[in-house]
């Protein structure tokens, strides 16, 4: 899981940087949407993340 875990995290990063870089291009309503999208983005990889990991603890029991 750890393997996935570090993938989705890094493609998350990579397009948090690649946002980043292009951002200066984008107007305030668009700067606005984007910050939105990638929180959300954020919170659902968080989510299913830590869904991941509460299912690999239960099965150690």
């Amino acid at each position: 899981m750890d393997r996935y875990r570090s993938a989705a995290l890094g493609l998350y990063g990579l397009a948090v940087v690649a946002r980043l870089l292009t951002w200066g291009e984008l107007s305030a309503s668009e700067r606005s949407d984007s910050a939105v999208t990638l929180l959300l983005v954020g919170a659902a990889i968080a989510a299913v993340l830590s869904l991941g990991s509460t299912r690999t603890d239960r099965s150690d029991e």
